[in-house]
């Protein structure tokens, strides 16, 4: 069972009607438009066992109290979306991290000094190492050829996904 939770409900209705499109028949997809400000969102969470959150937000989406117990949430939102000092039985793991062979990183976002950097940054990295010869920048929609070129170029270059981290 998938739940997929937006405010913005024609958005929504486009991701719900590609996956239902593109369903094996095995999966339940439920729908939710919720921008939080009646609690709507603690209760959907709770059934949920592994949550991922992509959005750019101003503020904290889900506050640390409103986590279900036993959960994992893996945040890919900029700035962060969920806080990474969650606590008992929550974990929140920082999303989008690749590592690139031979980049050494010296500053700290909360998950270590270590070799793993933001995906957009390894998309910018990408990009300048590629000179625009093959690959354009990810930018709205999902463009399927342009994909195959930047993970056929990734393969090529030793760039990889990155380590899953909560906090230090």
């Amino acid at each position: 069972e998938v739940t997929l939770i937006d405010v913005n409900h024609s958005k929504l209705s486009k991701v719900e009607k590609e996956l239902r499109a593109n369903a094996n028949g095995h999966t339940m997809l439920k729908i939710c438009v919720s921008d939080d400000n009646n609690g709507k969102l603690k209760n959907i969470l709770k059934d949920c066992h592994i949550s991922i959150c992509t959005t750019t937000n101003l503020r904290r989406i889900i506050k640390t109290e409103d986590m279900p117990e036993n959960t994992v949430i893996i945040d890919d939102s900029r700035p962060e979306a969920i806080s990474r000092d969650a606590g008992h039985n929550k974990i929140v793991i920082e999303g989008g991290l690749m590592k690139i062979r031979g980049l050494d990183i010296d500053y700290n976002f909360g998950f270590g000094i270590d070799d793993n950097v933001f995906g957009c940054l390894a998309e910018s990295y990408a990009l300048a190492l590629d000179a625009f010869k093959t690959l354009k920048p990810t930018l709205g929609d999902v463009d399927l050829a342009n994909y195959e070129r930047m993970k056929k170029f990734c393969l090529d270059n030793d760039i990889k996904c990155g380590d899953f981290k909560s906090r230090d």
